[in-house]
C-alpha cells in the first residue's frame, strides 16, 4: 500500500530537487554574464587608462621603452609556477611587502601596436595576440589554446592601437567560486527545508494515525462514534461519514439481533403446544419417535439462537466475572448430562489437575461447557468415555474435552465455527450453533480455543484457553 505521506514527501523533495537545479542554472547564469560584463567594463577602464598615459607624455617612445625594461625586471621576479595556487599567492604576495598586490593582475595583459602591425609593446612579453584591425571587443585563441578577451582602441594622433585583454579562463573561475558559495548555504537551506516539511508532515498526520489506531484496536462489536470534535476539517467528514456508517450497522445488528431474540421467543410456545398435542395423540412409538426427535431439535435449535442473541449485543468489558470452582461446576453439568450419555452408551470422566479458582462469568462458562460435551456425546462413538480436563498453565485456565469420533479433518475444522455448519448432516439432533456460542464466549473471555486430533486412538478434543487476572 503506497503511503500518502511518503507520496507528499517525495513529491516535495522532487519539487525541490528541480527548483534546486533551475536556481543553480539560473544562478551560474546570470552571475557568469554579471562577471562578463564587470571585467569588459573594466577592460574598456584598463585600456583608456593606459591610453590616456601615452596621450599625455611628451616621448611615447621613450615611455614605452621604459615600460618595456619594467616589464622584463618584474617578470624577472615572478615566483615560478610551481605547487599550488594558493602557494603561488602567498610567493607574489611576498615580493614586495608595501605593494603586495595581487596574483590575479598578472592576468591582466596590455600591448601597443602600431598602423603597420608591429607590436611596440606587450605586458606580459609572451602575450600572443594577432595584430588589431578594428576598435572594440574581440576574442582571441592563442597559440597554446588559451582564449583571450580583448578591447581595443585607437589612438589617431599617435596613430597607435591600444589593447587589453583577459583570459577568459579567469572569468569562468571566478563564476565557478561564486556560485560554489551559492550552492553550499542553498544545499543547507534545502536540506533544512525538506526536514522541516518532514517533520511537519508527520506532526499533521498524527491525528490520522490517532484514528488508526483506534480502530485497530476496536473489537467487531464496537461500533461507538469516533470523537471528531477537535480533529482537523480535512478529517472531520470522512470520520463523520465512517460514525454514519458505524451507526447504519449498528442499527442493522440491533434489527437482526431483536428479530432472532423475538423470533426463537415466539417460537417457544408453538412447540410446548405442539409437543402437549404430540403427547395426546394415541400414536405408537415408532409413529412418535421420529415427531419428537424432530420437535426436540426444532427446540434445540430455537434455544441456541436465542441464546447467540443475548451473546452477540455483549462486550468483554461488561462480563461480571467470579472466582469459580471448576471442578464442582463441572462436575454438576456432568451429572446433568450422564443420562443422555448412557442412552448412547457413552460414559463422562471429569480430570482435575488444578484446585486454583477458575475467573469467569459462571452462566457463560455452563453454556460453554455444555455444548461441548453435548457435542461430544454426539459425535463419539458408542462405547466410548469422554475426557473433560480441567488444569492451569501460567496466567491461563484450560479447559479440554477429549472424544475419540470421527475427528474433524482440517477443512472442517475451519468450517466449523460457521453457524448451522454440521459435519454430519444426517444428524437430526444437531443444529450446527455450538461452536459459534462456543467461539463467542471465547471471545468475550479473551480466550481462545483449539480444535486437535486426540492422541493415538482418534477423535476430536477441544482445549478452550481462558486467560485469568
Amino acid at each position: 500500500m503506497r503511503s500518502i505521506q511518503n507520496r507528499i514527501l517525495c513529491a516535495l523533495a522532487g519539487l525541490f530537487s528541480i527548483a534546486t537545479l533551475v536556481l543553480l542554472s539560473w544562478t551560474w547564469s546570470t552571475t557568469h554574464h554579471e562577471v562578463e560584463e564587470v571585467y569588459d567594463a573594466s577592460l574598456v577602464q584598463f585600456a583608456r587608462q593606459f591610453a590616456s598615459q601615452l596621450t599625455l607624455s611628451d616621448d611615447p617612445d621613450t615611455l614605452l621603452s621604459s615600460m618595456r625594461a619594467s616589464v622584463r625586471q618584474a617578470e624577472a621576479a615572478m615566483p615560478p609556477r610551481t605547487g599550488s595556487e594558493d602557494e603561488y599567492e602567498e610567493g607574489y604576495r611576498s615580493l614586495n611587502t608595501y605593494d603586495p598586490g595581487h596574483y590575479y593582475e598578472q592576468n591582466q595583459g596590455f600591448q601597443v601596436w602600431d598602423t603597420h602591425g608591429a607590436l611596440l609593446y606587450s605586458s606580459p612579453s609572451d602575450l600572443q595576440l594577432p595584430a588589431p584591425e578594428n576598435a572594440g571587443f574581440d576574442t582571441h585563441t592563442t597559440e597554446t589554446a588559451q582564449q583571450q578577451r580583448s578591447y581595443t582602441l585607437y589612438l589617431p594622433r599617435q596613430s597607435l592601437w591600444i589593447r587589453a585583454s583577459q583570459p577568459l579562463a579567469l572569468r569562468t573561475e571566478v563564476a565557478e567560486e561564486v556560485a560554489e558559495q551559492v550552492l553550499l548555504p542553498l544545499a543547507v537551506v534545502i536540506a533544512s527545508l525538506i526536514v522541516a516539511i518532514t517533520l511537519t508532515v508527520n506532526l499533521n498526520l498524527r491525528p490520522l494515525k490517532k484514528i488508526s489506531r483506534e480502530l485497530d484496536q476496536r473489537n467487531s462489536a464496537e461500533l461507538s462514534p469516533i470523537n471528531s470534535k477537535h480533529l482537523p476539517s480535512e478529517l472531520q467528514a470522512p470520520v463523520e461519514s465512517l460514525n454514519r456508517m458505524f451507526q447504519r450497522v449498528a442499527d442493522t445488528l440491533r434489527r437482526e439481533r431483536r428479530f432472532t431474540s423475538d423470533a426463537a421467543h415466539e417460537l417457544r410456545t408453538p412447540l410446548a403446544a405442539l409437543r402437549i398435542h404430540i403427547e395426546r395423540l394415541a400414536l405408537c412409538d415408532e409413529q412418535a419417535a421420529p415427531l419428537s426427535a424432530g420437535l426436540n431439535r426444532m427446540e434445540r435449535v430455537v434455544t441456541q439462537l436465542l441464546m447467540l442473541a443475548r451473546l452477540e449485543p455483549r462486550k468483554s468489558e461488561q462480563l461480571e466475572q467470579q472466582a469459580l470452582d471448576g471442578d464442582q461446576l463441572a462436575a454438576n453439568l456432568i451429572a446433568e448430562l450422564v443420562p443422555h450419555a448412557l442412552k448412547r452408551g457413552v460414559q463422562i470422566e471429569l480430570i482435575n489437575h488444578t484446585a486454583q479458582p477458575l475467573y469467569a462469568e459462571p452462566t457463560l462458562i455452563e453454556i460453554l461447557l455444555r455444548n461441548l460435551i453435548e457435542n461430544a456425546i454426539r459425535y463419539t462413538c458408542i462405547g466410548d468415555t469422554i475426557i473433560v480436563s480441567l488444569s492451569k498453565e501460567q496466567q491461563n485456565f484450560l479447559i479440554s474435552v477429549a472424544d475419540h469420533g470421527p475427528g474433524l479433518n482440517a477443512v472442517q475444522k475451519s468450517q466449523v465455527v460457521q453457524r448451522f455448519y454440521r459435519q454430519n448432516k444426517a444428524d437430526s439432533e444437531g443444529a450446527g450453533l455450538g461452536f459459534s456460542i462456543i467461539d463467542q464466549i471465547v471471545t468475550l473471555h479473551l480466550g481462545e480455543y483449539q480444535l486437535q486430533d486426540t492422541a493415538d486412538e482418534g477423535g476430536l478434543t477441544v482445549q478452550v484457553i481462558l486467560p485469568q487476572p
